[in-house]
Order: structure tokens, then C-alpha cells, then sequence
């Protein structure tokens, strides 16, 4: 199905041809060679700017490098109708009719899980990390555009043929999570009626409120608990507070990390590992430290001075540093204050060592905008530890401002108002929510506003597609109701069930290193659809002539597109196209509405099985797209 694959070998051959004695170890040619569908029709049905790129290599125009290559181009691939040349060196092409209806031939005759499957990621193993949400509150809106963006981007990495693992940093330890114990313990006093204030550095939300109460409910009373299990009574008081912080750290972050779980299963998210920072990474932290020093990366020094501090607030204390400004950041960082204790960025640089460990070729990390000035030093721990062997990009989510009303809706963490994950859900249903997390590039701010995310309108682009492809179906439906086509042609399966872990328990243990189960976990995966055709007569593909060629023309765009989403890691190219696709589904329908003959199902039979196998096609695309954004393609509204 993948004509591109072709087209680039004819392109490689015909280039072979017009220059013999290139040098091909100085420059790979099918690693630049890349294609455009043309805006304008005139300039064909594919595009290649190669000979712009070959230019200055070849020591030659453009213009001519383009001639040369167009000579030969049909001779390599039969079904090039046309390849011309325009200035300042495009290479347009346009296919013949027999090219359009063998793409659609070999597309109805492909099974669904085999559909626009692509090859070019040589199952190269890689690891995504994302959400990993700090577990001292429920997750947001915020954490909820991170958590799809990260999840379908894997989708569409799978789909590509990599092996995926989907990772959860539990950031378990620090300051943080000492006040989340104290916040805890300050409510479970308060219900049991003990008149504590909270103080202002601790969290406010409701949240721990009810956690308090299920601590309460659980332990009855914690304080004859912790007393009866003191085995030292010499050490009452010491041993007394090890207990109790234990006890409310366990429960708390079994808590969390079960209600953030709970969250993303909400919106069909789920990780293969969960990694803590406390029991995975601290073991690593000496390694580390290890490591970065046998490459001589690590030297007692003193900072400069920040920018912006006075020489009052600034003092100079030596402390342990990373030769960051080695590897391409602003600065050399520490990893260890003058007092010994260590940084985060320490045990930063030693969970994406643990992640280096594991045989990865590729590490991507999703992190929210708050942490942009985060990304230089990342990048330059992981190039120091894996010697630059691997790739690491970060990649960042910014701001979802939300409306309601016709007014935005104010949130402040501090004040613990803000609207969370299961909020947004409950407003606008998993399906609208994923596909608005994905209709706007990740690092680029937008309003999500209820009432217009729900509106059935064309403005509203998951209602566009979907009703595309209903239209679709009602469509096949009459074709098979009339006569035209037969009713095991037609095959939908539909499968409902959740059989992901997390979604309805609280489990006693909340961290999970094992990866032995992933590949288990990834075959239960929920399907929503899955489609088939069985032609159990010919079809006569040439009776379509040039019906319907725009809508067969953005079918056969669809494993470019999923390639160039995984390359470029940008899901917004799905929902774009898409949207683009559902366009001319409805440009059709409603031009059949008033012209007969541009109807799909016609007077003559053999006409409307030719017809209705491009919607077959078209259903397909829309349903693997949708199946690959985690949102189900329905089939009547």
C-alpha cells in the first residue's frame, strides 16, 4: 500500500541513471528524498524538491538536476503518467488512473490489523515517558494534554512498527512529599476534631480532606495503632514518629498514585512502567555519581552568580558540579550543595541513566511548559552518560485556558482551585476530550471551551469526522438494504470491553518496574471497531474513472501521514488530516444531494460496488485514525 516506497526507489534508480559515478557514502539520497502533496492541482499529485537539496552537492542547478531526473523517472515506475519540472526545481508527478484504483483495490483487500502498518521502524525499542505528575494531587487539565499527547504519539510509534514502553517517573521522594505527609496528618486531626490549622506552605485541596477520611476509616485510630506496633518503648518518641511518617507515606502515595491511575483510565491512558524515585532510582544515585566522574565530568567549584539576584542574596558555596556546559547548556549545574545533600537534578541524571541501561535507541520525554529551562541540561546528562550514543528529545505541552459559559475558568494550585482531569471528563466525555487535546501543536497555548467542544456543527471538527462517518455507513447500509452489495461484504466487529488494569480497584502496590507483562498488556489494548471487506465478486475498479478522485487521492495520503507524525512526533497531523478527509466525504455527499451522478449508489449495480468500495476505504482510514487518537468511530449518531 505504501507508494511512496516505490516512488522513492524509481526516483533513487532514475537518479542512478542520470548521475552514475555519484559518490553515494558522502550522501544518502533516500534520506532526504521526501514528498508534498501540492496545494495547487496544476503542479500534479506529488511533489519532491530533491534536486534543491542536490544543488549546491552537485555543483549544478537545480533546474537541471530536476530535467535530468524526470527523463528517467517513467521508466522505473510505469504508472508515472507525467513527470515535469518547474523553476526553481520542483519534480511534480501525476499517476495514472490504473495507480489510484490498484491503491484502492489494495486497500479493501487488506486486513484491518495489517492496514497502513509501516516498516520503517525496524521495531527499534523505544521509551516515553509521560504524565509522570508529581503524586500530591489529582490531575488536571494540564496533566490530561500531556497524557494524550504521549499516549497517541505511542499509537502512532506502534503503528510504525516500534516497540514502545510507555513509562511513569514516580517523583516519591523530597520536600514535596514530606509536606504532602503533613498536610495529611494536619486533616486526619482535624476530622477526628482537634483544632490544627493548616499551614499556608501545605496543600489545600479537598482531596486530602477525603483521604484523611479513608485514612480514618481504615486505621480507626492511628495513634493506639502506631503504639501498639512500637517495639522499642526506650525510644518511644523516636520510634513513635518513624512509624507514623511511614504509615502516612505508604497510604498517601498508594493513594495518589491509585487515583491518578483511576484518572487516566478515564480518558483510556495507561503505562507499561511505573519507575519510583525511591525505590528504583536513589540505589542509583552513587552509580551515578560514579560514572560521571570516571569521564572526569564532575569538579568542586562556585557558581556565577544568577542573573537578577543581588550580591546581598547571592553567596558563593562551593559545591559538586556536572561539566554541563560541555554538552550544550548555559551553564555547569550541581549536583551536590556545599552541605552534601544532593540536588533533584542528581537523581534527574540518574533515572535517564536507569533509562539508558535499559537498551533503548530512543528516549522521548512529554513535560509541561513549566519546565522549558529544564530541557538544555536534560539533554546534556543524557548525552554525557550514553557517550551522545542516543537519541533524547523532549517534548513540551503548553497551556489549556478553559471556558465555560462564555468565561474563562480561573485556577490557582496554591488556592487548590482548579479544575481536575475527571472535571473535564465528566463536562465534555473521553472521546471529545482526547480529540481537542490533539487538534492544536503541542507546544502552542489554546482555549478548549465546553459548550463549542460539544456543538454539532462543522465547526466542531470531532463532529465532522464522526458524522463523515456515519454518513458512510448509512450509505453502505442502504447499498446492502437495496440489493447493490451483500451483507457479509460488510463486516463490522465491535468490541466494548476494558480489560485494562487500574480502572475500578485500588491495588495494594503502586509501583511496577516489571516488564515482562508489557507485551501482554499491549495485546489487550481496546479496539473499538474493526473493519472488513469481502468482495465476493469482482469489482470493476475501472468503472470509478474520475469519480470520487480527491477523496481516493486523501485515502491514499494516510501512511504518509502516520509516518510523518512519528518522525516529525507531531499527533495534530492525524487530526488535521482527518478533519481533511472527512471535507471531502461531505463535498461529495452533497453533491450528490443535487446531481445524480455523483451519487454512490446508482441505477446500475456493478457501477455502485465500484462507488461504495471507496467509501469502504474511506470508513477504514477514518476508523484506523480514530482507533490509533483513542476514540471511537461511531457509525450512528
Amino acid at each position: 500500500m505504501n507508494y511512496l516506497f516505490l516512488l522513492k526507489k524509481a526516483f533513487f534508480d532514475a537518479f542512478n541513471e542520470e548521475f552514475p559515478n555519484f559518490n553515494h557514502n558522502e550522501l544518502n539520497i533516500l534520506s532526504i528524498l521526501n514528498f508534498e502533496v501540492p496545494n495547487d492541482k496544476k503542479y500534479g499529485d506529488i511533489s519532491s524538491n530533491l534536486a534543491m537539496l542536490l544543488g549546491k552537492h552537485l555543483k549544478m542547478s537545480p533546474i537541471t538536476i530536476a530535467k535530468k531526473i524526470c527523463n528517467s523517472l517513467q521508466k522505473y515506475y510505469i504508472k508515472i503518467k507525467q513527470a515535469t519540472y518547474v523553476t526553481p526545481g520542483f519534480i511534480n508527478i501525476i499517476f495514472t488512473d490504473e495507480f489510484w484504483t490498484d491503491i484502492l483495490k489494495i486497500i479493501n483487500e487488506t486486513s484491518y490489523d495489517d492496514y497502513c502498518i509501516s516498516k520503517f521502524g525496524d521495531n527499534q525499542r523505544i521509551n516515553i515517558e509521560f504524565v509522570s505528575a508529581n503524586p500530591t494531587g489529582p490531575l488536571h487539565i494540564g496533566h490530561a494534554r500531556g497524557a494524550i499527547y504521549g499516549d497517541v504519539l505511542a499509537n502512532i510509534l506502534e503503528q510504525c512498527s516500534y516497540e514502545v514502553v510507555r513509562e511513569f517517573y514516580i517523583n516519591d521522594a523530597g520536600k514535596q512529599i514530606d509536606i504532602l505527609i503533613e498536610s495529611l496528618w494536619i486533616r486526619y486531626q482535624q476530622i477526628c476534631g482537634k483544632e490544627v490549622e493548616l499551614p499556608e506552605k501545605c496543600y489545600p485541596g479537598e482531596y486530602l480532606i477525603e483521604a484523611a477520611e479513608y485514612l480514618k476509616d481504615q486505621y480507626k485510630d492511628i495513634e493506639n495503632y502506631i503504639l501498639c506496633n512500637i517495639k522499642n518503648k526506650s525510644e518511644k518518641e523516636e520510634n513513635y514518629n518513624n512509624i507514623k511518617n511511614k504509615l502516612l507515606r505508604d497510604f498517601i502515595l498508594n493513594k495518589m498514585l491509585n487515583d491518578i491511575k483511576s484518572d487516566l483510565a478515564e480518558i483510556d491512558v495507561y503505562h507499561d512502567v511505573f519507575i519510583s524515585e525511591t525505590d528504583d532510582i536513589s540505589e542509583n544515585i552513587s552509580k551515578t555519581i560514579d560514572i560521571l566522574q570516571e569521564k572526569n565530568l564532575l569538579y568542586k567549584g562556585v557558581l556565577e552568580k544568577p542573573k537578577g539576584e543581588s550580591d546581598e542574596d547571592w553567596e558563593p558555596r562551593e559545591q559538586l558540579l556536572f561539566k554541563s556546559s560541555m554538552f550544550g547548556d548555559s551553564s555547569d549545574r550541581a549536583i551536590c550543595k556545599s552541605d552534601g545533600t544532593q540536588t533533584y537534578f542528581l537523581s534527574d541524571i540518574a533515572y535517564h541513566n536507569h533509562k539508558y541501561q535499559r537498551n533503548f535507541s530512543k528516549m522521548l520525554v512529554v513535560m509541561g511548559a513549566d519546565h522549558i529551562g529544564y530541557i538544555s541540561r536534560l539533554k546534556a546528562a543524557v548525552s554525557a552518560i550514553s557517550d551522545n550514543k542516543i537519541i533524547f528529545e523532549v517534548i513540551i505541552t503548553e497551556l489549556v485556558n478553559l471556558f465555560k459559559n462564555g468565561k474563562k475558568i480561573k485556577m490557582s494550585k496554591r488556592a487548590g482551585t482548579f479544575v481536575t482531569l475527571r472535571d473535564v471528563v465528566d463536562e465534555l466525555g473521553k472521546d471529545i476530550l482526547r480529540f481537542s487535546m490533539l487538534w492544536r501543536k503541542s507546544d502552542t497555548q489554546f482555549d478548549l471551551d465546553f459548550a463549542k467542544a460539544k456543538e454539532m456543527s462543522k465547526d466542531n471538527p470531532i463532529f465532522y469526522i464522526q458524522y463523515a462517518h456515519t454518513r458512510i455507513f448509512s450509505t453502505i447500509r442502504r447499498a446492502v438494504d437495496d440489493g447493490y452489495c451483500d451483507n457479509d461484504e460488510f463486516i463490522i466487529q465491535s468490541f466494548e470491553e476494558n480489560i485494562k488494569p487500574y480502572k475500578d480497584k485500588i491495588n495494594n502496590e503502586y509501583i511496577t518496574t516489571d516488564t515482562s507483562n508489557i507485551q501482554k498488556i499491549k495485546s489487550n489494548k481496546k479496539i473499538y471497531q474493526k473493519y472488513y471487506f469481502y468482495p465476493r465478486k469482482n469489482i470493476n475498479y475501472t468503472l470509478i474513472n474520475n469519480f470520487a478522485k480527491d477523496l481516493i487521492h486523501k485515502i491514499a495520503q494516510f501512511q504518509q501521514i502516520i509516518e510523518k507524525s512519528a518522525i516529525t512526533l507531531e499527533p495534530h497531523r492525524l487530526s488535521y488530516y482527518l478533519y481533511n478527509l472527512a471535507s471531502e466525504i461531505h463535498i461529495l455527499w452533497n453533491l450528490g444531494v443535487n446531481n445524480s451522478e455523483m451519487r454512490f449508489i446508482t441505477d446500475n449495480k456493478e457501477l455502485t460496488r465500484a462507488r461504495i468500495s471507496i467509501l469502504f476505504a474511506a470508513a477504514k482510514t477514518l476508523g484506523k485514525g480514530l482507533q490509533i487518537m483513542g476514540i471511537k468511530a461511531l457509525t450512528i449518531m
